[in-house]
């Protein structure tokens, strides 16, 4: 998902935890974010309009996404630490159903724990999202959480990636070849409107005062997207997305624990395949019986 003082003072390894699952958070609802010579038988809007006709069709998808991240903290007692993860899943519009796997790497100073492992499992069923924690040396862990209105457009990655492309500015590069398919390659300016109140919904920052919130553009110090979109079918083959992001102890709020400026660089990249082919989410036993 720092200093020394008279009041009572959250472990580090307790503070770290907390703001990366806070800044993963943020990771995951902004990513939502060799080539030819450009080509001229489309232009760029017609291909926005032909990727969100193909994206709100489509039925099923699998996707794979991997995630890079630098996180660095300011203040009397500074972190510097790494976080890799890997992610798959599968989507079924249709049935709306979701699985998806998420292993993560963070490597923490020695005081504050070391390298941990973690993986996530998560299903959506009904309209509510079930997610099982598993962390070596530790029981399993469920948690669920019901949808709100607009949840599964939120969490469907297809969906997510279409919002943005809706939204953003955009621009027409470049044809490429990816995977076999030729591609268009669009770069994305979102529309930071948006983009702010996505941001303001998440857990965490939700409770931003009104002034740190009409700040978040600033908080956003760099961000770059680029999809890849399939010339003959027009699905959304890839998204690429690096950002940096600047938050400092009052956007975080008092129950991060954070009290110094944290700087989190990313890089992340989606692939998606299987469009509209078949597709097997099998639930575990602890949720059978939950569909139909």
């Amino acid at each position: 998902m720092l200093r020394m003082t008279d009041r009572r003072v959250t472990p580090l390894r307790t503070r770290v935890k907390t703001t990366t699952a806070l800044l993963l958070t943020v990771i995951l609802a902004l990513a939502a974010c060799g080539g030819r010579d450009q080509p001229q038988d489309a232009s760029a809007e017609e291909i926005r309009q032909s990727a969100l006709a193909a994206a709100e069709d489509a039925q099923t998808l699998r996707f794979d996404t991997t995630l890079s991240v630098k996180l660095r903290t300011k203040g009397p007692q500074r972190v510097d630490l790494t976080v890799s993860a890997v992610t798959s899943g599968q989507i079924d519009n249709v049935a709306r159903l979701m699985e998806s796997e998420m292993t993560s790497t963070i490597a923490l100073p020695p005081e504050a724990g070391g390298r941990q492992q973690s993986s996530v499992t998560s299903y959506v069923v009904d309209d509510v999202l079930y997610a099982r924690t598993a962390t070596p040396g530790q029981s399993e862990r469920w948690s669920s959480q019901r949808l709100q209105e607009q949840g599964w457009e939120d969490l469907n990655q297809l969906g997510h990636e279409a919002e943005m492309l809706r939204t953003a500015q955009i621009e027409l590069l470049r044809s490429d070849r990816l995977r076999g398919v030729d591609c268009y390659v669009l770069q994305l300016t979102p529309d930071t409107s948006s983009l702010r109140q996505k941001l303001a919904r998440l857990p965490g920052l939700e409770e931003l005062p009104a002034d740190a919130a009409s700040e978040l553009d600033d908080m956003i110090q760099r961000f770059s997207s680029r999809v890849w979109v399939a010339q003959d079918t027009f699905h959304l083959l890839r998204d690429e997305t690096a950002f940096t992001i600047v938050l400092d102890a009052e956007a975080l709020g008092p129950s991060s624990g954070q009290e110094g400026e944290v700087t989190l660089d990313a890089e992340m990249r989606t692939e998606f395949k299987g469009h509209d082919q078949p597709v097997s989410i099998e639930l575990p036993p602890e949720l059978s019986g939950r569909t139909g």
